[in-house]
């Protein structure tokens, strides 16, 4: 199954990782090494409740990509771009209001803001040469990219209505893949040269570098918990990629999971307790869940199609994913038992990407 996603070159965003893609913490033990596993392993599905909103890229051969809405609990869908924006790598503001996403419709990739009623959207990048990767702060007054403008790859910072962007790093190495941490203090994002990738560390005002992971191959695709005591990554430091989890220092870093296969797009529950990713452990891609402290493993699909892009409702009782079972790629909902899977969409086109609203509207 493929995506929507845009990339400028092969050390930034050109992965096969992220092709695919794209609360707080369980009370950890007395030793402090692990984050605890919750006394349920998966909440009774009864309590699901369908009340929010999908947001997707619909992608349709020959004709321009849209971003597109549903609602859970209703029929209908609301189509935010127009044929000219291109849309990829959409992604929710904290608050739910609006959605930023990767567009060239002003010739080159850069990083725009729409609101979900629609309207125009806003260039807040206007890189010279391209801009992806997009992050929000978790206050949403804030959005941090990835940036080709000065050569390497530099993460900067500006305001999400727009306004004077900042240099967060200035090296000459290749730097992507931004990730705020809750207490919007700190960045983390991934540092590519000399053919390695590691995870990085910086105050998100700038300074204060610090490098969290050193190991042969690449490092990437970090994620911190929503207590921001823990980082989920991928690495391929044993062969093939897989997840790792480490503390927010780097320390104590240990393989999560173990499948036989890649394992990427790690995504926290909003409690904290569970992540959510995809692997290719059967010989095509599924949805698995795993306890933060690396019990409970459960592979929630598998039905020999694609099943990918896994996302937590607002209320982590349900799962949305892309999946090609009924021919062309299209959403689904599904209890986070692997139960009650719900097909959303049903499009000739490809809809991929889906994305739970932080919270219902």
């Amino acid at each position: 199954m493929g995506s929507e996603t845009r990339h400028p070159c092969a050390p930034l965003l050109c992965r096969a990782l992220s092709l695919l893609l794209t609360g707080t913490l369980a009370s950890c033990g007395g030793d402090g090494g692990n984050p605890t596993a919750p006394e349920e392993e998966m909440p009774p599905p009864a309590q699901a409740v369908a009340d929010g909103r999908l947001l997707f890229v619909r992608a349709t051969r020959g004709a321009a990509d849209a971003l597109v809405l549903i609602r859970e609990d209703s029929v209908g869908e609301v189509v935010l771009s127009g044929p000219d924006w291109h849309p990829a790598r959409p992604l929710w503001s904290p608050d739910g209001d609006r959605i930023a996403f990767q567009s060239d419709r002003g010739g080159i990739d850069d990083v725009w803001v729409v609101g979900t009623a629609g309207g125009e959207p806003i260039n807040v990048s206007h890189d010279p040469q391209f801009a992806g990767d997009a992050a929000w702060s978790p206050d949403g007054t804030h959005i941090a990219f990835a940036s080709l403008g000065h050569g390497n790859g530099d993460i900067m910072i500006v305001p999400a209505v727009g306004g004077v962007v900042r240099n967060l790093t200035n090296d000459p190495a290749a730097e992507s893949q931004p990730a705020w941490s809750p207490d919007a203090a700190r960045v983390v994002f991934t540092r590519y040269q000399a053919g390695e990738e590691e995870l990085w560390r910086m105050n998100a005002a700038g300074g204060g570098a610090q490098r969290l992971t050193d190991s042969p191959g690449l490092d990437r695709e970090p994620r911190w918990s929503p207590d921001g005591r823990w980082i989920v990554f991928t690495s391929d430091r044993s062969g093939e990629p897989r997840l790792w989890i480490m503390e927010a220092d780097g320390s104590g870093q240990r393989q999560l999971a173990a499948l036989d296969g890649v394992e990427f797009g790690a995504t926290w529950s909003p409690d904290g307790a569970r992540i959510v990713f995809q692997s290719d452990a059967t010989g095509d891609f599924e949805i698995y869940v795993v306890n933060a402290d690396g019990t409970g493993l459960l592979n929630l699909t598998n039905d020999g199609a694609d099943d990918v892009s896994p996302s937590w409702s607002h209320d982590g009782l349900r799962v949305a994913f892309a999946s090609d079972r009924d021919g062309s790629s299209d959403v689904y909902v599904m209890d986070t038992d692997g139960g009650n899977v719900r097909r959303m969409t049903d499009h000739e086109a490809r809809d991929v990407s889906p994305r739970f609203q932080p919270r219902p509207r």
